[in-house]
């Protein structure tokens, strides 16, 4: 396994990380008081299973979400 670029700087470790985890990415959503009128969503499985995540923390609804199927189209 590798070290994501994002971490690394010429070559070596970066101290101080510049991405946020999961968890601290929806304490921000929560700190801004970000609300979502709708969700405009592919239908991956990988995107099902993280809007599960949004909607339990940040109170997103089922029919606040639209799962658009050109949004997945691999051969764009």
């Amino acid at each position: 396994m590798s070290i994501d670029r994002s971490l690394k700087l010429r070559d070596a470790l970066v101290r101080h990380r510049n991405v946020l985890t999961r968890a601290e990415r929806i304490d921000k959503l929560k700190e801004e008081k970000i609300k979502f009128d709708l969700v405009l969503s592919s239908p991956f499985m990988r995107t099902r299973e993280t809007l599960d995540i949004l909607k339990e923390n940040l109170r997103i609804k089922d029919e606040q979400i639209i799962f658009e199927k050109k949004l997945g189209k691999l051969d764009a």
